[in-house]
C-alpha cells in the first residue's frame, strides 16, 4: 500500500501537448488536468451555486463552455429563482434558457401555470420556432380568463392575427368565456366589457358578423360601424 511509499518513490510528469499531469508511483499512474471554466460551471452547480454558475456561463467565450453546460447552469438557476417564488426575474431569464427549444418552453409555461404565475411570460412565448402544441397555448388563455381579462383580450386578438387560434381552441374559449358570464349574472356582477371584447374578435374571425355586431351595439362600441362597413 502507499503507506510503506517514500517520497522518492513518487515523480510528477509533465506532457505539453496534451496538458496533462501524470503523478507516477511504483504501483499507480494519475492523471490530472488544469481546470478550465467549463469544469469551473460545472463544480459551481454541483455547490449549487446556481448564480454564479450561469453568470460565469454567460461571461464566458463561446470555445470555453459547451451548450450543454451553459443549458444545465441557466436550468438550475431558473428552477432556483422559480423554488424562491422570484417570479419576475425567472421570467427575464426563461428566453435565454430556453431558446428555441420548445421541450423546455413545454416544461417551463406548465411550471409558471402551477405556480400561477403564468401570465408573467405570456408575452414572451413563441408562436413560431419553435411552435407549441395547442394545449400549451390555451394554458395561457386559461389563466388569463381567470386572472386578466384584458390581457385575454389583447393576447386572444393577437393570437387570431397570427394563426394560433384554430376551430377547435375557439370552441374551448366560447365555452369557457360563456361559463364566466353566466356566473358573473348569477352573482349579479357587472358584465366584463374585455370578455365581450374578446367574443367580438372570435366571432368575427369566424364570419359570424352577426353575432360580433350584436356584441357592439350592446357594448355601444364606436367600431360598430367599422364592422357593418367592412360585412354589411
Amino acid at each position: 500500500g502507499f503507506e510503506h511509499y517514500n517520497p522518492t518513490d513518487y515523480r510528477l510528469e509533465f506532457v505539453a501537448r496534451e496538458q496533462m499531469f501524470y503523478i507516477v508511483s511504483p504501483k499507480d499512474v494519475v492523471m490530472a488536468q488544469p481546470r478550465n471554466v467549463d469544469d469551473n460551471i460545472q463544480w459551481l452547480v454541483k455547490q449549487k451555486k446556481y448564480e454564479l454558475a450561469y453568470q460565469k456561463a454567460v461571461a464566458a467565450e463561446p470555445n470555453e463552455v459547451s451548450s450543454a453546460t451553459l443549458e444545465k447552469a441557466g436550468t438550475h438557476y431558473l428552477h432556483h429563482l422559480v423554488g424562491k417564488k422570484e417570479y419576475g426575474e425567472a421570467a427575464n431569464l426563461l428566453p435565454l434558457v430556453a431558446g428555441n427549444s420548445g421541450k423546455q418552453w413545454k416544461f417551463w409555461i406548465y411550471r409558471f401555470f402551477r405556480e400561477k404565475q403564468l401570465r408573467l411570460i405570456a408575452h414572451l412565448i413563441p408562436t413560431d420556432d419553435p411552435r407549441l402544441e395547442d394545449t400549451t397555448y390555451q394554458l395561457v388563455l386559461i389563466e388569463f380568463l381567470q386572472f386578466d381579462t384584458e390581457k385575454l383580450k389583447d393576447t386572444v386578438k393577437n393570437w387570431l392575427e397570427n394563426g394560433i387560434i384554430g376551430k377547435e381552441m375557439k370552441k374551448v374559449l366560447l365555452t369557457a368565456i360563456t361559463r364566466r358570464n353566466s356566473k358573473n349574472a348569477e352573482e349579479q356582477l357587472p358584465v366584463d366589457p374585455y370578455l365581450l371584447d374578446t367574443l367580438i374578435s372570435i366571432h368575427t374571425s369566424e364570419g359570424q358578423f352577426d353575432l360580433a355586431l350584436s356584441i357592439c351595439l350592446e357594448l355601444r362600441k364606436d367600431t360598430v360601424f367599422e364592422l357593418i362597413e367592412k360585412h354589411a
